[in-house]
């Protein structure tokens, strides 16, 4: 092998090592947000179930203000959550633990609601996870 050849092997050699380190980099980056967003607003677990009616809680961490939400809806997918035109329930400005009240809930019916924070010191909207709940039948 000629030092040509030897040259352009390690170039080649060098570019896909820094392709894969890019690749490694951008997903410890994205794991790094979703993490930190989720620890910005979290979703509790559901209280209160009953029938026709049920708490959802959420909480908003102390270090970002915002307008706090639940976001809920009938989950199709059964557990899945795929809510795709969410009831948004507005709870004002704050930080900590908030919660809402739900009445007329249909019975034995699945439903999943989410914790959302729009933080009044940027832009930016986080979101909690999607919680799945059933009320009985």
């Amino acid at each position: 092998m000629d030092k040509k050849t030897k040259v352009l092997l390690t170039v080649g050699i060098v570019l896909v090592i820094l392709a894969v380190a890019v690749i490694v980099f951008d997903k410890l980056y994205r794991k790094h947000q979703s993490d930190v967003e989720n620890s910005i607003v979290t979703t509790s677990a559901v209280t209160n179930l009953t029938k026709n009616s049920a708490t959802l809680n959420g909480n908003a961490n102390a270090q970002y203000s915002g307008t706090r939400r639940l976001q809920y809806g009938i989950d199709p997918s059964g557990g899945k959550c795929q809510i795709s035109d969410p009831i948004i329930v507005n709870l004002g400005i704050g930080t900590g633990d908030f919660s809402t009240n739900l009445n007329n809930l249909a019975s034995g019916t699945d439903y999943c609601y989410q914790a959302v924070l729009a933080s009044t010191e940027s832009s930016k909207t986080y979101s909690g996870k999607w919680i799945s709940f059933q009320t009985a039948k």
